[in-house]
């Protein structure tokens, strides 16, 4: 029989590998400068450095998101980029802030597994 601690473990797994491949097909559109990434970002009004910006950071949580000794690093560096993109919708362009939401909720979850991971192992070793 599986342990919780595995499951949930294989569970965080399977999320951050969906969760990362979300963040790979946008941070390439906005690397690759899409028409609509484009936009996106002239509406902002903060430039087209901040698409590259973004994207790249994007890329790089995503990369961080396929390593389980990573992979709170990913979440905890994507987090604060979809919190802005919920800041980013509900206070400049508008439209749905759903996506980055779940987005947000989910790094929120997949870091604070990831945490309670690591504080189990660590009293396991002084144990």
């Amino acid at each position: 029989m599986k342990s919780a601690s595995s499951t949930s473990a294989r569970i965080r797994g399977i999320v951050s590998f969906l969760v990362a491949a979300i963040f790979c097909a946008a941070g390439s559109a906005m690397l690759l400068g899409l028409p609509w990434m484009v936009d996106l970002f002239e509406r902002i009004g903060a430039g087209q450095w901040f698409r590259f910006v973004t994207g790249s950071l994007e890329l790089a949580g995503c990369v961080l998101l396929l390593r389980a000794s990573t992979r709170h690093l990913g979440a905890l560096l994507l987090l604060p980029i979809m919190l802005v993109a919920i800041a980013t919708h509900v206070f400049v362009i508008g439209g749905s802030s759903a996506p980055a939401v779940v987005l947000a909720v989910t790094c929120a979850w997949l870091l604070v597994g990831e945490w309670r991971r690591g504080s189990d192992a660590r009293r396991q070793q002084t144990s």
